[in-house]
C-alpha cells in the first residue's frame, strides 16, 4: 500500500540547518521573510537562501505574498505548506482503534474508528487495515503523508518499534510490522500513550518544547506519566519511566491486582472506583455525574482520589521540578473543581514554598489526546534535530 510523496525520506528532512529553519517557521504564527528567518535562526543569509530554495522546490515551504520594504523593495513572505503535508495517527486501546489524517498543524482532515471486540494483535491489525483502506478510498483529500504515529498504553521501545508490554491489551513483544500491512518506506513511530499525548501537547496544542513538563494520564484502563526534561522525553534505562500505576500512596491500603497494597491505581482508576461506588450508592448515577450533582458519597470518593493524585504529584515535583503539570484522561470530566482540589492538596503539604509549584492544567487535546498524540509523534520526528 503506497501513499503519494514528493520527497524521499524523513532523513532528508533532518539536516540540522533545515530543521532549524522549519522549527522557526513552525513556531511563528505568521509568514516570515528570509531576513526574519536569518535573524531568528542566527544562520547566514546564503545558508537561508539555499535552504529556502530547497524547501520551495520540495513544496514544503511556499510563498504566500510579499511585504514592501524601504525604497519600493519587496520581500517574499514564506510559510510551511501545511496543506501539502499530512500525518496519519492511530490510537489503539481496549475499546477502539482510532485513525486520523491530519495536516502538519494537527487539524483533522479525516477520522475513522473501529470498535475493539478482540484484543489479539491480528484482530487489531485487521481494524488498522480497514481504516487505511478507508483513507485510500478518500485519497483525493490527502496530501503527502510523511509518516504514521501509533499510540498505545504500556511499555514501548520506540527505536525497536515494539510494544514490550501492554497490560490493557494483554500484549507482549509486539512489533509494528505485526499491526500494519506493508507500507514501503513509510515511517511508523510507536510510543506509549502518555509520551505520545505529551508530544501532542507540544506540537498540536503549542506547549513550548523546551519546557520541563509532566503529563499524567488516567484513562479507562491505563495510568501513566510522561516527563519532558530539557526538551527530551525521559524513558529510563528499561523504558518504564512514568509507570506510576503502582506507586505506593497508602501503607496497607487497598489490595491491588499486582499483589501489593496501597497502589496509586487503586485510588484513582475510574474503572475500579465506579464499581466500588456502585456497590455503596443507592442511586444509579456514575461517579463523576454524582459528584457534580453534589452526592455526598461521590464527594468522598473524588476527594480521596484528589488527595492521592496530589501525593504522587508532590513526589514528581521533588524529583523533577517541572514548570508545568498536565492532567489528561477521564478525570478531566470532573471539571475545574477537581483540578483545584488536587492543586490545593499539593500546596497544603508541599514543604519548599509555592514558588516551586508548577502550573496546573488539563490537556487541551481531550478527549482525542491519544490519536492527536500519535500525530504529534510524527511532527516531533519531522522537526527533530539529528
Amino acid at each position: 500500500m503506497q501513499f503519494p510523496r514528493t520527497f524521499n525520506s524523513m532523513k532528508e528532512m533532518q539536516e540540522t540547518n533545515r530543521t532549524t529553519v522549519l522549527r522557526v517557521l513552525f513556531a511563528h504564527d505568521s509568514p516570515m521573510t528570509r531576513g526574519e528567518i536569518v535573524r531568528k535562526t542566527g544562520l547566514s543569509a546564503p545558508t537561508i537562501t539555499r535552504i529556502v530554495k530547497e524547501l520551495l522546490k520540495e513544496k514544503i515551504v511556499i510563498e504566500v505574498g510579499k511585504v514592501e520594504l524601504m525604497q519600493g523593495r519587496n520581500r517574499e513572505l514564506l510559510q510551511i505548506d501545511y496543506d501539502h503535508i499530512d500525518v496519519l495517527g492511530f490510537e489503539v486501546n481496549e475499546s477502539f482503534v482510532h485513525g486520523v489524517v491530519c495536516d502538519l498543524k494537527g487539524a483533522v482532515k479525516m477520522s475513522f474508528s473501529e470498535p475493539v471486540q478482540d484484543k489479539r494483535p491480528q484482530a487489531i491489525a485487521e481494524s488498522i487495515k480497514v481504516i487505511l483502506d478507508q483513507i485510500r478510498q478518500n485519497e483525493a483529500k490527502t496530501a503527502n503523508i510523511i509518516g504514521i504515529g501509533l499510540s498505545i498504553s504500556g511499555i514501548v521501545a520506540p527505536t525497536e518499534q515494539k510494544v514490550i508490554h501492554s497490560g490493557t491489551m494483554g500484549w507482549e513483544n509486539i512489533h509494528v510490522n505485526d499491526l500494519f500491512p506493508p507500507l514501503g518506506d513509510m515511517m511508523i513511530i510507536v510510543e506509549n500513550d502518555a509520551n505520545a499525548a505529551l508530544l501532542g501537547e507540544v506540537w498540536v496544542a503549542n506547549i513550548q518544547d523546551d519546557e520541563d513538563v509532566v503529563y499524567i494520564v488516567i484513562s479507562e484502563g491505563a495510568i501513566g506519566a510522561s516527563l519532558l526534561v530539557d526538551g527530551q522525553l525521559v524513558r529510563g534505562s528499561t523504558m518504564v519511566a512514568g509507570e506510576i500505576s503502582h506507586f505506593p500512596v497508602e501503607p496497607n491500603g487497598k489490595s491491588c491486582m499486582c499483589g501489593n497494597s496501597g497502589c496509586f491505581e487503586t485510588y484513582v482508576s475510574l474503572e475500579r472506583l465506579e464499581k466500588e461506588f456502585a456497590e455503596l450508592s443507592t442511586g444509579n448515577m456514575k461517579l463523576i455525574e454524582a459528584y457534580k450533582a453534589g452526592d455526598e458519597l461521590a464527594q468522598q470518593f473524588v476527594i480521596q482520589a484528589a488527595h492521592k493524585m496530589a501525593t504522587v504529584i508532590r513526589s514528581i515535583i521533588y524529583l523533577v521540578n517541572p514548570g508545568r503539570i498536565i492532567i489528561g484522561g477521564l478525570w478531566i470530566e470532573a471539571g475545574e473543581e477537581f483540578l483545584n482540589l488536587v492543586l490545593q492538596q499539593v500546596k497544603k503539604h508541599f514543604s519548599l514554598g509555592e514558588r516551586h509549584i508548577p502550573q496546573f492544567a488539563y490537556s487541551k487535546l481531550h478527549p482525542h489526546a491519544g490519536v492527536l498524540g500519535a500525530v504529534g509523534l510524527v511532527i516531533d520526528e519531522f522537526l527533530k534535530y539529528q
